[in-house]
């Protein structure tokens, strides 16, 4: 999804509204798959409320400084990033 929405013109703040949504939806979708399929447990879900603590942490570090990168700082920054993590995951495949 990051690669097309990046590729759209969306401002930075757009982009970023843009991803956190896809993100909450699809682990939305997961959790009910999961609730379906009766492989949720919520002992997991105990275990993960600390992360979210981390999560909302991580997101206003990131706002501050996507606020101090003008849109096509982000941008390349944002593909930078896309680049380093998918040659990450070639590379451990080896």
């Amino acid at each position: 999804v990051l690669p097309y929405l990046l590729s759209s013109g969306l401002s930075k703040q757009e982009l970023v509204q843009a991803v956190n949504i896809s993100f909450t939806f699809s682990s939305l979708v997961v959790l009910f798959l999961f609730s379906q399929l009766n492989i949720f447990d919520y002992q997991y879900l105990l275990i993960s409320i600390p992360g979210i603590a981390l999560v909302f942490i991580g997101v206003h570090f990131g706002s501050i400084v996507q606020n101090k990168l003008d849109t096509l700082q982000h941008k390349r920054l944002t593909q930078l990033l896309l680049l380093v993590l998918g040659s990450t995951i070639i590379l451990k495949s080896f």
